[in-house]
């Protein structure tokens, strides 16, 4: 039993820093297509007042 325990927990870590990694890279394209959009948007008002 303790050495099917061990080698258990490492691999229930792996997926986890992985989804961890996932998640950071989904949220920082997010924000960078938000913050690109946003841009854009004020770009598209500047050129309308102007």
């Amino acid at each position: 039993m303790r050495v099917r325990v061990s080698p258990s927990a490492p691999s229930l870590n792996k997926p986890s820093l992985g989804w961890v990694l996932f998640y950071l890279t989904f949220l920082s394209s997010l924000h960078c297509s938000l913050f690109v959009k946003t841009k854009k948007s004020e770009l598209d008002e500047s050129a309308f007042l102007s």
